[in-house]
């Protein structure tokens, strides 16, 4: 029987949270890699605003390009807040929910937690909390930006077996070989590390949008920013290759807004995202594409507003 995993993408505590193109596409490339390796893959999106159990009466409003509001349920202030007079809310689904979707993957070989603002970890402190109420013997990881950015109060304060930081997708796997005692990297299972998977947005309730990262990592080394600590390597994917990723989520899932999640996505315009855009324009697909990491005006010419334009730039 092929090992079972479930994946978490765990709450939202603030003061305000907006679903601006807000997937977590880490996650999902995770997903889609261990899918890929032989694991069976149970997904549960906390942020889920398209989650099937919620009223449409009660359903947060969306917008045009695949924005809008989340879930909330509001919360007491931490005491380190008491002092901001500001509601504070629990972002996402109730937990009744999350309580049944966990129940509904009725064995799992192994938990693994997302994470991303490292002010949000309450939220993944209280997922974690209550995956362990409903599988009390099944191994919880943590991992993402927060666990990576602040790793020792991850490891105290999170919950989790083990935090992990740093590693590949590949790497991932081989921890779960170890962890299950499974040998699936070592019996060549595994797929090559080389590149990234499809991710695995296929997973995600009512999909109206798509999350697409042609490279990691940024040539800048601003101080106010943690890219270059989270990927100090810049790798670019292969123009072509997320055409065709793009054009995938559109013939098969209908998806017409596509938000880029790149730290440098201007940087080397003509041989990589200008490359890209002039296969969108001969599609002619009136597709819609979103920047929420926004851009390095530096690296903006005429020739490459002209072309965002045309390939259907929007925000």
């Amino acid at each position: 029987m092929a090992p079972s995993l479930i994946l978490i993408n765990p709450w939202i505590y603030d003061f305000a949270a907006y679903d601006l193109w807000s997937k977590p596409l880490g996650l999902l490339y995770l997903a889609g890699y261990l899918r890929t390796c032989g694991f069976n893959v149970h997904l549960i999106d906390c942020m889920d605003v398209h989650h099937p159990a919620v009223a449409k009466s009660a359903a947060p409003a969306r917008r045009t390009y695949g924005t809008g509001k989340f879930l909330r349920e509001k919360a007491l202030r931490p005491k380190a807040l008491k002092h901001v007079p500001r509601s504070y809310s629990r972002y996402g689904i109730p937990k009744q929910l999350f309580v049944n979707a966990l129940r509904e993957a009725k064995r799992a070989d192994a938990i693994l937690v997302t994470s991303l603002m490292t002010y949000w970890y309450p939220g993944v402190t209280d997922a974690i909390a209550v995956a362990r109420e409903v599988h009390p013997r099944t191994p919880i990881l943590l991992g993402g930006i927060y666990a990576r950015l602040c790793e020792e109060h991850a490891v105290a304060t999170s919950g989790a077996d083990r935090v992990v930081t740093g590693i590949s997708l590949q790497g991932m796997a081989k921890i779960l070989d170890e962890l299950l005692d499974l040998n699936i990297v070592g019996n060549g299972t595994a797929p090559p590390s080389q590149g990234l998977p499809l991710p695995a947005f296929d997973l995600l309730h009512g999909l109206d949008h798509v999350s697409l990262l042609t490279s990691t990592g940024c040539l800048y080394r601003c101080e106010y920013c943690a890219s270059h600590f989270l990927n100090p390597q810049v790798f670019r994917q292969d123009p072509l290759q997320v055409l065709n990723e793009i054009l995938h989520w559109h013939r098969e899932h209908g998806i017409r807004d596509f938000a880029f999640y790149d730290d440098a996505l201007l940087v080397d315009f003509e041989k990589h995202l200008g490359v890209l855009l002039e296969g969108l324009v001969k599609q002619n697909l009136g597709l819609r594409f979103h920047t929420p990491n926004a851009l390095h005006v530096k690296e903006l010419s005429l020739e490459a507003a002209q072309l965002l334009w045309r390939a259907g730039f929007k925000t």
